[in-house]
């Protein structure tokens, strides 16, 4: 699966803002764009996305609203998990789906959203922060919160 870089869009706003780039803040739209080209076979860009996203509704200013999201993309929203123990392959979800993570390289935004991939021989992360694969876990071992104690862990689970 392609996951895109983030940082490749310094220029292209995210959604209405005036402020905030794909760059800086798009981390969440790059995840959807990557899944959304990987289980449709179309080819898209994040500014592509981004501006898909805004003529349906799903931005309020910069900040997606994931379950307006999946209605636009045809995806299934089913919640928003915060269990460490419940992962998305024990409720029967086998796609990519979304992971939170504590983390942000802009100071005072801690929040930051990986593509969490379920493989039998171990499960991953594909980072927007520099379109790379990463081990699952990596986020939790950089903050130092493996048992995932702050709120900002979480899956974004949905259907494909």
């Amino acid at each position: 699966m392609k996951i895109y870089n983030q940082n490749d869009y310094p220029n292209t706003f995210l959604g209405f803002s005036k402020k905030r780039t794909i760059k800086s803040d798009g981390c969440l739209l790059t995840c959807i764009t990557s899944i959304y080209q990987e289980v449709t076979g179309k080819k898209i860009t994040p500014p592509e996305m981004n501006e898909k996203l805004k003529k349906n509704g799903c931005f309020l200013v910069a900040s997606l609203i994931f379950p307006k999201v999946c209605e636009v993309l045809g995806w299934k929203y089913i919640e928003k998990q915060q269990n460490i123990v419940e992962t998305p392959e024990k409720k029967g979800i086998f796609t990519p789906t979304i992971k939170e993570v504590d983390y942000s390289y802009r100071q005072g935004s801690q929040q930051h959203f990986v593509v969490r991939i379920y493989d039998k021989k171990g499960n991953y992360i594909l980072d927007p922060l520099e379109g790379v694969r990463r081990s699952i876990n990596f986020y939790e071992k950089k903050v130092g919160d493996t048992a995932w104690k702050t709120k900002y862990f979480s899956y974004r689970i949905f259907k494909v």
